[in-house]
């Protein structure tokens, strides 16, 4: 008898996905925003097609964590000089300066939130390796003990320590991370990949984890948000993610 993949109950691919290359590099507050207004507003909309969100920061920023204490992870001269925010995600800290990020969203009724939290993880850093590959890095999903956690709260940085299914090189620093949060909307993945070069290979780089994820038979769509949920974005930067009761939530 065959030995059974794996990987198996993994999906090929996401099929038709929502590509916006968002090309107004925003501050820290709207770019949560939108990743929360996008979550939310796909189930209202005429399409629930995944999207795929790729974005800039307007200042140099770094987030922090849902569940982070923010005194320990935020120090009195990064919050003057840096623009910084915590996300609606777990995980740990991340220095924005140095990454290129990414959004992932998805409703319930899309078979890959229906993964357990770890096989989601493990499959979306999968094509994150994929389209690493083409440009030459070395990179794997790491095998590691230190077991995958939807709170991703095992390390105040969050690139210090690889945990499970984290993408790594060879010599098992850590290139790629993400957090999660799973709501009755969908899925909200929110990735960061800091391999050297990407910034030069940029838009091919996009195009290949895009495609990656949409898989062989699937279909890579550019797309735009409607004004109005930019519009909702602003607003909720506003009155949340721009506010000290947030920001200083923990």
């Amino acid at each position: 008898m065959e030995k059974e993949d794996e990987h198996s109950s993994e999906p090929a691919g996401l099929g038709i996905l929502r590509v916006w290359r968002d090309d107004q590099a925003r501050c820290a507050a709207m770019n949560m925003a939108l990743d929360e207004v996008m979550l939310r507003e796909m189930n209202e909309s005429s399409s629930q097609l995944p999207i795929l969100r790729f974005y800039d920061w307007a200042r140099p920023a770094i987030s922090i964590g849902y569940f982070q204490r923010w005194q320990d992870t935020v120090s009195e001269v990064e919050r003057a000089e840096l623009d910084w925010v915590r996300r609606w995600t777990g995980g740990g800290r991340v220095d924005h300066r140095v990454d290129q990020t990414y959004t992932l969203v998805l409703t319930r009724d899309h078979p890959l939130f229906y993964l357990t939290p770890a096989e989601n993880y493990r499959w979306v850093h999968r094509c994150v390796v994929q389209a690493l590959s083409q440009w030459g890095a070395q990179a794997v999903v790491s095998d590691t003990q230190q077991s995958f956690s939807p709170r991703g709260d095992h390390s105040a940085l969050c690139f210090e320590h690889p945990v499970q299914f984290d993408v790594v090189d060879a010599s098992g620093e850590k290139l790629a991370g993400a957090a999660q949060r799973r709501t009755r909307w969908g899925l909200l993945h929110q990735g960061s990949v800091v391999e050297p070069g990407l910034a030069e290979n940029r838009e091919a780089w996009q195009a290949a984890l895009a495609q990656g994820l949409s898989g062989a038979g699937g279909e890579v769509i550019a797309w735009q948000p409607p004004e109005a949920w930019q519009q909702q974005a602003e607003k909720l930067a506003e009155e949340k993610y721009a506010q000290k009761s947030w920001q200083e939530k923990f």
